[in-house]
């Protein structure tokens, strides 16, 4: 599944130094090092822009798509969440995706790399797969 199928115009990355924005357009994909060093955007003319761990903060797209949370260092996995769909999205291998409440009661889970949500109510839970953890929040 292509992180672009998700995304609209924009793809802001937040690093120490400020915000860049770039066009999707210009960006044939996203890759995340197997050593975990940070997060290079390739461009399809062929360049690509590194933006290393220790300066790297976030990556957000100005769509419903609510954000890459990147957390990890010494994995290549993300978590995104279309708030458009209800689908929460592992790049990376298929794995076990659990959802919890605010009140840490397990309220969905799956295996893959997508997981629906839609039946859950709007609000903020919290979600788990392939060791990372990540806050989303379902409008």
């Amino acid at each position: 599944m292509s992180l672009f199928a998700f995304a609209t115009e924009t793809l802001i990355v937040r690093h120490k130094t400020g915000d860049t924005a770039y066009g999707i357009s210009t960006i044939s994909h996203i890759t995340f090092p197997t050593d975990g060093s940070g997060v290079v955007l390739n461009f399809s003319d062929g360049t690509s822009k590194t933006f290393y761990r220790a300066q790297f903060v976030s990556l957000r797209f100005n769509s419903d798509l609510s954000g890459v949370d990147f957390v990890d260092s010494n994995d290549n996995q993300a978590i995104l969440y279309n708030n458009s769909s209800s689908e929460i999205i592992v790049l990376g291998e298929e794995c076990a995706i659990e959802v919890y409440a605010a009140n840490g009661a397990l309220v969905a889970e799956g295996k893959g790399t997508v997981l629906n949500v839609s039946q859950l109510s709007a609000g903020t839970y919290v979600v788990k797969a392939a060791g990372l953890t990540s806050k989303i929040v379902k409008r």
